[in-house]
């Protein structure tokens, strides 16, 4: 996973094309991803969207888990 592929994935959930910032973790080490990210939205709509649609999506042989941080 990228940062430009996982924006492509969560970007038409956003109103107006208001997705702020999306970030795959990379191991400093390896320069492999670790496995998560994080995405941004402007509006706490748009990120419920797409957590109901993308937890559980399917990326390749991976499944996507989506929630909000904790």
């Amino acid at each position: 996973m990228t940062d430009e592929r996982m924006r492509e994935l969560f970007a038409p959930f956003a109103s107006a094309g208001r997705l702020e910032k999306s970030t795959v973790i990379i191991d400093k080490m390896t320069g492999a991803a670790k496995g998560f990210g994080f995405v941004n939205y402007s509006s706490k709509e748009d990120a419920m969207n797409a957590i109901e649609t993308m937890n559980g999506y399917q990326v390749g042989s991976k499944y996507l888990k989506v929630s909000f941080k904790k």
